[in-house]
C-alpha cells in the first residue's frame, strides 16, 4: 500500500510574493484588532482612535527606503529644524496596488505637460499669426511622444494609449498631437540561428531615439526620424511582474536626466 497519510499540517512557502503575498501576522492581528473596534465603537471613532497609526506608516516607510527631501516645499507646515528625513513622509504616498500608483503617477505627470504644450502651442500660433504680413499664418501641429518599454505592464500601456487618443481628439483646437511609442527590446539568438526579444530595454535603440538617429515611419507629420525633442515622456518598469525581467533603469535615467 503506497497511500501515505499526513497527520501533521504540511509546511507550504510562497513564492508568489509580487501580486498575492500571505498578510504577516502582525497584519492579521492589527486588522483584526481594527476590526473588533469598529464593532465596539463604529467606523467613524475607530478610524479617529486608527490615525496616528496610520499616520505614523509614512514615516516607516520613508525609514525602510531612505526617502530624504532636501526642497523646502516638503517642510511645509512643520518647523524649520526638521530633518530632511522627517520631511520626506511627505513624499510617500500609499495606494490599493502599483497599477494605481503608476496611473495617479503618470497622469498627474502628462496632465501638466499637455497644459504646458497647448499653451507653447497657442503662444506659437500667436506669433506666427502677427508675424504673416496680413495674412493668417497656417498653424503647425506640435508632435509629442511617450517611449514605453515593450514588457510595460498592460494597464500602463491603455492608460497611456487612451490619454493619447483622448488629447488627439483635440488636436483642432490645442494644436498638439500625442503619440505613443514603444522602446525596442535587446534580442538574443538562439542554437537555430533565430531571433528572439528579451523583453529588456535596448540601450542602443535608446540612445538612437534620444539622439534623433531612430527611424520612425509616420506620415501624418511627414517624419522618417523620430525628434529628440518630440519626446515628453519615458515609461520604463524596473521588474515587470509579467515576465520578470529587470530593466536597465540606472542606465536609462542617466541618459534622459
Amino acid at each position: 500500500n503506497n497511500t501515505r497519510i499526513i497527520t501533521t499540517e504540511p509546511t507550504i512557502i510562497h513564492f508568489n510574493n509580487a501580486g498575492a503575498s500571505p498578510s504577516p501576522p502582525v497584519v492579521v492581528r492589527a486588522v483584526a484588532r481594527h476590526m473588533a473596534h469598529e464593532v465596539i465603537m463604529g467606523g467613524y471613532l475607530a478610524a479617529r482612535r486608527a490615525r496616528t497609526d496610520l499616520d505614523n506608516v509614512y514615516s516607516s516607510v520613508a525609514r525602510l527606503i531612505n526617502a530624504q527631501c532636501h526642497s523646502s516645499s516638503c517642510f511645509g507646515g512643520e518647523a524649520e529644524s526638521s530633518s530632511p528625513q522627517v520631511a520626506a513622509r511627505r513624499e510617500i504616498a500609499l495606494v490599493e496596488s502599483a497599477t494605481v500608483g503608476w496611473t495617479r503617477i503618470f497622469y498627474s505627470m502628462v496632465r501638466n505637460l499637455a497644459v504646458r504644450a497647448e499653451r507653447d502651442a497657442v503662444l506659437a500660433a500667436s506669433n506666427s499669426n502677427e508675424e504673416a504680413t496680413g495674412t493668417t499664418a497656417e498653424a503647425k501641429t506640435q508632435l509629442l511622444v511617450i517611449l514605453m518599454s515593450e514588457a510595460e505592464y498592460a494597464a500602463n500601456v491603455v492608460a497611456a494609449v487612451k490619454f493619447a487618443r483622448e488629447q488627439n481628439d483635440m488636436t483642432a483646437r490645442t494644436g498638439v498631437r500625442w503619440k505613443v511609442l514603444s522602446i525596442p527590446s535587446s534580442t538574443y539568438t538562439d542554437g537555430e540561428g533565430r531571433s528572439h526579444s528579451t523583453g529588456i530595454v535596448d540601450l542602443d535603440a535608446l540612445d538612437d531615439m534620444l539622439s534623433g538617429r531612430f527611424r520612425i515611419d509616420d506620415g501624418n507629420d511627414g517624419q522618417d526620424r523620430l525628434d529628440p525633442e518630440s519626446i515628453a515622456m519615458v515609461c520604463v518598469t524596473h521588474i515587470p511582474t509579467n515576465s520578470g525581467i529587470i530593466n536597465p533603469v540606472e542606465e536609462i535615467g542617466s541618459r534622459i536626466a
